[in-house]
């Protein structure tokens, strides 16, 4: 396989993979519970925090007072979580009822 065929099988592979994370985001958006989000195979390589911007009512700060509540890295990927974290996330009451925070308290 010649490098230009090597590269256009890498652009189609990460093409796909954006494609389907992005149908992801839009189920998480439209109402898939966090949980069976996280345990999705196309959320595997996105990072946590990007998937819990997709979460109705759960902005960029909301996101980052969740990582920082079950003491994860905003640049951790969903397939780097450990299933104790997996649990804890999707336990988290936040998530579940997609609530809003004021002040730093769920609303």
């Amino acid at each position: 396989m010649s490098p230009l065929d090597q590269r256009m099988s890498a652009l189609a592979v990460a093409n796909g993979r954006r494609s389907a994370a992005a149908v992801l985001k839009r189920e998480v958006a439209a109402g898939l519970p966090f949980a069976d989000a996280l345990a999705d195979p196309r959320a595997g390589f996105m990072t946590v925090h990007r998937l819990l911007v997709c979460v109705p009512g759960v902005g960029g700060v909301t996101a980052e007072c969740v990582l920082r509540r079950h003491g994860l890295s905003p640049v951790k990927r969903v397939r780097g979580l450990t299933a104790r974290q997996v649990e804890a996330l999707g336990a988290d009451p936040v998530l579940a009822r997609g609530s809003r925070f004021v002040r730093g308290r769920a609303a």
